[in-house]
Protein backbone atom coordinates (compact mmCIF):
# COMPACT_ATOMS: atom_id res chain seq x y z
CA UNK A 1 0.00 0.00 0.00
CA UNK A 2 3.05 2.29 0.33
CA UNK A 3 3.14 3.17 -3.39
CA UNK A 4 -0.59 3.90 -3.32
CA UNK A 5 -0.19 6.03 -0.21
CA UNK A 6 2.49 8.13 -1.91
CA UNK A 7 0.54 8.47 -5.16
CA UNK A 8 -2.65 9.52 -3.39
CA UNK A 9 -0.75 12.16 -1.44
CA UNK A 10 1.00 13.29 -4.62
CA UNK A 11 -2.46 13.63 -6.22
CA UNK A 12 -1.46 11.30 -9.07
CA UNK A 13 -4.27 8.84 -8.28
CA UNK A 14 -7.79 9.33 -6.95
CA UNK A 15 -9.46 6.92 -4.52
CA UNK A 16 -12.50 4.76 -5.28
CA UNK A 17 -14.29 3.08 -2.38
CA UNK A 18 -16.40 0.04 -3.27
CA UNK A 19 -17.48 -0.94 0.26
CA UNK A 20 -17.63 1.95 2.75
CA UNK A 21 -18.20 -0.55 5.59
CA UNK A 22 -14.67 -1.91 5.05
CA UNK A 23 -13.08 1.42 5.98
CA UNK A 24 -12.58 3.57 9.02
CA UNK A 25 -13.92 6.59 7.15
CA UNK A 26 -12.86 9.16 9.74
CA UNK A 27 -9.31 7.80 9.84
CA UNK A 28 -9.16 7.73 6.03
CA UNK A 29 -10.16 11.38 5.73
CA UNK A 30 -7.84 12.38 8.56
CA UNK A 31 -4.88 10.95 6.65
CA UNK A 32 -5.81 11.74 3.04
CA UNK A 33 -8.51 14.40 3.13
CA UNK A 34 -6.14 17.31 2.56
CA UNK A 35 -4.73 15.67 -0.59
CA UNK A 36 -7.92 14.47 -2.27
CA UNK A 37 -9.78 16.61 -4.78
CA UNK A 38 -12.19 13.95 -6.02
CA UNK A 39 -13.53 10.68 -4.60
CA UNK A 40 -15.51 7.89 -6.30
CA UNK A 41 -17.75 5.76 -4.12
CA UNK A 42 -20.17 2.92 -4.85
CA UNK A 43 -23.79 3.74 -3.99
CA UNK A 44 -25.38 0.63 -5.51
CA UNK A 45 -23.30 -2.53 -5.47
CA UNK A 46 -23.39 -5.58 -7.72
CA UNK A 47 -25.23 -7.54 -5.04
CA UNK A 48 -28.20 -5.21 -5.54
CA UNK A 49 -28.00 -3.16 -2.34
CA UNK A 50 -28.00 0.62 -2.23
CA UNK A 51 -26.11 2.59 0.39
CA UNK A 52 -28.81 5.13 1.24
CA UNK A 53 -32.40 4.99 2.42
CA UNK A 54 -34.38 4.14 -0.70
CA UNK A 55 -38.08 3.88 -1.41
CA UNK A 56 -37.56 1.14 -4.02
CA UNK A 57 -34.27 -0.72 -3.47
CA UNK A 58 -32.89 -2.89 -0.64
CA UNK A 59 -30.50 -0.95 1.59
CA UNK A 60 -27.32 -2.03 3.36
CA UNK A 61 -27.65 0.05 6.53
CA UNK A 62 -24.03 -0.44 7.63
CA UNK A 63 -22.74 0.84 4.30
CA UNK A 64 -25.39 3.59 4.32
CA UNK A 65 -24.16 4.91 7.68
CA UNK A 66 -20.57 4.90 6.46
CA UNK A 67 -21.57 6.57 3.20
CA UNK A 68 -23.32 9.40 5.05
CA UNK A 69 -20.20 10.00 7.15
CA UNK A 70 -18.10 9.94 4.00
CA UNK A 71 -20.30 12.48 2.19
CA UNK A 72 -20.45 14.76 5.23
CA UNK A 73 -16.66 14.81 5.50
CA UNK A 74 -16.19 15.24 1.74
CA UNK A 75 -18.56 18.22 1.74
CA UNK A 76 -16.81 19.76 4.73
CA UNK A 77 -13.43 19.42 2.99
CA UNK A 78 -14.79 20.60 -0.39
CA UNK A 79 -14.03 17.24 -2.04
CA UNK A 80 -15.99 16.26 -5.15
CA UNK A 81 -17.70 12.89 -4.95
CA UNK A 82 -18.84 10.68 -7.80
CA UNK A 83 -21.31 7.83 -7.35
CA UNK A 84 -20.71 4.44 -8.98
CA UNK A 85 -23.96 2.61 -9.76
CA UNK A 86 -23.80 -1.07 -10.72
CA UNK A 87 -26.63 -1.48 -13.19
CA UNK A 88 -27.09 -4.87 -14.88
CA UNK A 89 -25.19 -6.79 -12.23
CA UNK A 90 -27.57 -7.38 -9.33
CA UNK A 91 -27.49 -10.67 -7.44
CA UNK A 92 -30.77 -10.04 -5.63
CA UNK A 93 -32.89 -9.45 -8.74
CA UNK A 94 -31.01 -11.81 -11.05
CA UNK A 95 -33.27 -14.57 -9.76
CA UNK A 96 -36.14 -12.76 -11.49
CA UNK A 97 -34.49 -10.99 -14.43
CA UNK A 98 -31.31 -13.00 -14.97
CA UNK A 99 -29.57 -13.62 -18.28
CA UNK A 100 -29.65 -16.95 -20.12
CA UNK A 101 -26.44 -18.36 -21.57
CA UNK A 102 -26.26 -20.63 -24.60
CA UNK A 103 -23.07 -22.11 -26.01
CA UNK A 104 -19.78 -23.29 -24.57
CA UNK A 105 -18.08 -19.98 -23.74
CA UNK A 106 -17.84 -19.02 -20.08
CA UNK A 107 -17.06 -15.42 -19.02
CA UNK A 108 -14.07 -14.90 -16.69
CA UNK A 109 -16.37 -13.85 -13.83
CA UNK A 110 -19.59 -14.96 -12.15
CA UNK A 111 -22.21 -14.15 -14.79
CA UNK A 112 -25.06 -15.46 -12.64
CA UNK A 113 -25.47 -12.05 -11.01
CA UNK A 114 -26.19 -10.37 -14.36
CA UNK A 115 -29.57 -9.01 -15.41
CA UNK A 116 -30.73 -9.12 -19.03
CA UNK A 117 -30.63 -5.51 -20.34
CA UNK A 118 -33.77 -6.29 -22.33
CA UNK A 119 -36.08 -6.19 -19.28
CA UNK A 120 -38.21 -2.99 -19.27
CA UNK A 121 -39.29 -3.45 -15.64
CA UNK A 122 -35.69 -3.55 -14.43
CA UNK A 123 -34.70 -0.56 -16.56
CA UNK A 124 -37.47 1.46 -14.92
CA UNK A 125 -36.26 0.30 -11.51
CA UNK A 126 -32.80 1.65 -12.30
CA UNK A 127 -34.27 4.94 -13.52
CA UNK A 128 -35.93 5.36 -10.11
CA UNK A 129 -32.61 4.75 -8.36
CA UNK A 130 -30.92 7.40 -10.51
CA UNK A 131 -33.72 9.83 -9.68
CA UNK A 132 -33.22 9.16 -5.96
CA UNK A 133 -29.44 9.47 -5.85
CA UNK A 134 -29.54 12.79 -7.68
CA UNK A 135 -31.02 14.19 -4.48
CA UNK A 136 -27.70 13.40 -2.72
CA UNK A 137 -26.03 15.92 -5.04
CA UNK A 138 -22.99 14.06 -6.40
CA UNK A 139 -20.66 15.89 -8.77
CA UNK A 140 -21.22 13.09 -11.30
CA UNK A 141 -22.65 9.59 -11.70
CA UNK A 142 -20.97 6.58 -13.33
CA UNK A 143 -23.14 3.75 -14.63
CA UNK A 144 -21.25 0.47 -14.32
CA UNK A 145 -22.06 -2.78 -16.15
CA UNK A 146 -24.42 -1.28 -18.75
CA UNK A 147 -23.85 -4.26 -21.02
CA UNK A 148 -24.41 -7.91 -21.70
CA UNK A 149 -21.99 -10.05 -19.68
CA UNK A 150 -20.46 -11.83 -22.73
CA UNK A 151 -21.15 -12.49 -26.38
CA UNK A 152 -23.20 -15.66 -25.78
CA UNK A 153 -25.90 -13.75 -23.87
CA UNK A 154 -28.78 -13.37 -23.73
CA UNK A 155 -30.93 -16.21 -25.01
CA UNK A 156 -33.95 -15.66 -22.80
CA UNK A 157 -37.39 -15.96 -24.36
CA UNK A 158 -37.72 -12.20 -24.89
CA UNK A 159 -34.30 -11.83 -26.50
CA UNK A 160 -34.79 -14.86 -28.78
CA UNK A 161 -38.18 -13.61 -29.94
CA UNK A 162 -37.17 -9.98 -30.50
CA UNK A 163 -33.92 -10.87 -32.27
CA UNK A 164 -35.70 -13.31 -34.59
CA UNK A 165 -38.14 -10.54 -35.53
CA UNK A 166 -35.27 -8.06 -36.01
CA UNK A 167 -33.53 -10.54 -38.33
CA UNK A 168 -36.65 -11.17 -40.40
CA UNK A 169 -37.59 -14.49 -38.77
CA UNK A 170 -35.37 -16.80 -40.87
CA UNK A 171 -35.84 -20.54 -40.38
CA UNK A 172 -32.56 -20.84 -38.48
CA UNK A 173 -33.92 -18.54 -35.75
CA UNK A 174 -37.31 -20.18 -35.39
CA UNK A 175 -35.72 -23.06 -33.47
CA UNK A 176 -35.76 -22.66 -29.71
CA UNK A 177 -32.35 -24.34 -29.53
CA UNK A 178 -30.03 -22.20 -31.64
CA UNK A 179 -26.74 -21.26 -29.96
CA UNK A 180 -24.09 -18.59 -30.42
CA UNK A 181 -21.96 -21.14 -32.29
CA UNK A 182 -24.80 -21.61 -34.79
CA UNK A 183 -25.09 -17.86 -35.37
CA UNK A 184 -21.33 -17.63 -35.91
CA UNK A 185 -21.63 -20.06 -38.82
CA UNK A 186 -23.77 -17.49 -40.65
CA UNK A 187 -21.89 -14.19 -40.90
CA UNK A 188 -25.01 -12.24 -41.80
CA UNK A 189 -26.93 -13.34 -38.72
CA UNK A 190 -23.96 -13.03 -36.40
CA UNK A 191 -23.43 -9.42 -37.48
CA UNK A 192 -27.15 -8.78 -36.98
CA UNK A 193 -26.89 -10.38 -33.53
CA UNK A 194 -24.15 -7.93 -32.56
CA UNK A 195 -26.09 -4.98 -34.02
CA UNK A 196 -29.29 -5.94 -32.24
CA UNK A 197 -27.61 -6.41 -28.88
CA UNK A 198 -25.90 -3.01 -29.09
CA UNK A 199 -29.27 -1.50 -29.95
CA UNK A 200 -30.78 -3.09 -26.81
CA UNK A 201 -27.99 -1.79 -24.59
CA UNK A 202 -28.17 1.74 -26.00
CA UNK A 203 -31.94 1.80 -25.52
CA UNK A 204 -31.47 0.50 -21.98
CA UNK A 205 -29.02 3.32 -21.25
CA UNK A 206 -31.48 5.91 -22.53
CA UNK A 207 -34.27 4.48 -20.40
CA UNK A 208 -32.14 4.36 -17.25
CA UNK A 209 -31.55 8.09 -17.68
CA UNK A 210 -35.13 8.92 -18.68
CA UNK A 211 -36.04 10.42 -15.28
CA UNK A 212 -32.74 12.16 -14.66
CA UNK A 213 -32.78 15.90 -14.24
CA UNK A 214 -30.39 18.17 -16.10
CA UNK A 215 -27.17 19.27 -14.44
CA UNK A 216 -25.33 16.25 -13.03
CA UNK A 217 -22.91 14.74 -15.59
CA UNK A 218 -23.28 11.01 -16.29
CA UNK A 219 -20.53 8.64 -17.39
CA UNK A 220 -20.81 5.04 -18.54
CA UNK A 221 -18.21 2.35 -17.87
CA UNK A 222 -16.50 0.56 -20.74
CA UNK A 223 -14.04 -2.30 -20.33
CA UNK A 224 -10.67 -2.58 -22.06
CA UNK A 225 -8.97 -5.91 -21.42
CA UNK A 226 -6.94 -8.34 -23.54
CA UNK A 227 -9.28 -11.15 -22.45
CA UNK A 228 -12.20 -9.41 -24.21
CA UNK A 229 -10.02 -8.25 -27.15
CA UNK A 230 -9.63 -4.66 -25.99
CA UNK A 231 -11.60 -2.11 -28.06
CA UNK A 232 -12.82 -4.72 -30.57
CA UNK A 233 -14.60 -6.53 -27.76
CA UNK A 234 -16.80 -3.61 -26.73
CA UNK A 235 -19.43 -4.45 -29.34
CA UNK A 236 -18.72 -8.15 -29.79
CA UNK A 237 -18.53 -9.16 -26.13
CA UNK A 238 -20.46 -6.45 -24.30
CA UNK A 239 -22.78 -4.87 -26.94
CA UNK A 240 -21.39 -1.42 -26.15
CA UNK A 241 -21.37 0.84 -29.21
CA UNK A 242 -19.67 3.96 -27.91
CA UNK A 243 -20.96 6.16 -30.76
CA UNK A 244 -24.55 5.25 -29.88
CA UNK A 245 -23.95 5.48 -26.13
CA UNK A 246 -22.22 8.85 -26.46
CA UNK A 247 -25.59 10.39 -27.38
CA UNK A 248 -26.84 9.87 -23.83
CA UNK A 249 -23.81 10.49 -21.60
CA UNK A 250 -21.25 13.17 -20.84
CA UNK A 251 -18.28 10.84 -20.85
CA UNK A 252 -16.79 7.38 -20.35
CA UNK A 253 -15.14 5.63 -17.43
CA UNK A 254 -12.57 3.22 -18.88
CA UNK A 255 -12.23 0.17 -16.63
CA UNK A 256 -8.75 -1.16 -17.40
CA UNK A 257 -7.81 -4.84 -17.24
CA UNK A 258 -10.47 -6.06 -14.77
CA UNK A 259 -10.13 -9.68 -15.99
CA UNK A 260 -6.48 -10.10 -16.91
CA UNK A 261 -5.32 -8.27 -13.80
CA UNK A 262 -2.03 -7.50 -15.56
CA UNK A 263 -1.49 -4.08 -17.14
CA UNK A 264 -0.98 -4.48 -20.85
CA UNK A 265 2.01 -2.49 -22.06
CA UNK A 266 0.96 -3.04 -25.67
CA UNK A 267 -1.89 -0.52 -25.46
CA UNK A 268 -1.50 1.78 -28.44
CA UNK A 269 -3.03 5.08 -29.41
CA UNK A 270 -4.94 3.29 -32.23
CA UNK A 271 -6.94 1.39 -29.61
CA UNK A 272 -7.84 4.63 -27.87
CA UNK A 273 -8.62 6.73 -30.97
CA UNK A 274 -12.34 5.81 -31.16
CA UNK A 275 -12.79 7.08 -27.61
CA UNK A 276 -11.02 10.32 -28.44
CA UNK A 277 -13.20 10.70 -31.54
CA UNK A 278 -16.34 10.96 -29.39
CA UNK A 279 -15.04 14.27 -27.96
CA UNK A 280 -16.34 13.18 -24.58
CA UNK A 281 -14.59 13.44 -21.24
CA UNK A 282 -12.77 10.22 -20.32
CA UNK A 283 -11.88 8.91 -16.87
CA UNK A 284 -9.97 5.80 -15.86
CA UNK A 285 -10.79 3.13 -13.29
CA UNK A 286 -8.27 0.49 -12.22
CA UNK A 287 -8.97 -2.26 -9.69
CA UNK A 288 -5.70 -4.19 -9.88
CA UNK A 289 -2.58 -4.00 -7.74
CA UNK A 290 -0.50 -0.86 -8.05
CA UNK A 291 3.16 -1.49 -8.82
CA UNK A 292 5.78 0.20 -11.02
CA UNK A 293 4.50 -1.48 -14.17
CA UNK A 294 0.89 -0.54 -13.46
CA UNK A 295 1.86 3.08 -12.76
CA UNK A 296 3.78 3.26 -16.05
CA UNK A 297 0.82 1.97 -18.07
CA UNK A 298 -1.75 4.12 -16.25
CA UNK A 299 0.32 7.24 -16.85
CA UNK A 300 0.73 6.38 -20.54
CA UNK A 301 -2.99 5.76 -21.10
CA UNK A 302 -4.11 8.78 -19.09
CA UNK A 303 -1.75 11.02 -21.08
CA UNK A 304 -3.06 9.68 -24.41
CA UNK A 305 -6.66 10.11 -23.29
CA UNK A 306 -5.84 13.51 -21.81
CA UNK A 307 -7.46 12.28 -18.60
CA UNK A 308 -6.53 13.70 -15.22
CA UNK A 309 -9.03 11.50 -13.36
CA UNK A 310 -7.47 8.10 -12.62
CA UNK A 311 -9.43 6.26 -9.92
CA UNK A 312 -8.14 3.15 -8.18
CA UNK A 313 -9.99 0.75 -5.93
CA UNK A 314 -8.16 1.39 -2.68
CA UNK A 315 -9.84 -1.61 -1.10
CA UNK A 316 -7.92 -3.83 -3.51
CA UNK A 317 -4.52 -2.48 -2.40
CA UNK A 318 -4.36 -4.04 1.07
Amino acid sequence: MRAVDELLKAKVLLPAIKRPADFDIVEFFSEYGRYIAHLAIVIKNDHGEVFYESSCAPCSMENARKLKTCLDLASALDIEYTFLVYCFSDTVLSKRFGVVREGVETPPFDFRKFICPNKPEYRQYLSEIIREIEELRPSSIVLMDVRYPWRNFCFCKRCRSEFAEYAGSPTILTSSHYLLEVLQQYEQYYEMWLEWRSKVVSEALAEILSKKKEGIPVYVEIILDPVSEMYKGLVEFFAQDIEKMAQFVDGFMVNLFPYSGVPNERVTIEILEPLLATNKDVRIFYEGKIDDRAIKVLRYISSKLESERVFINIGGQK
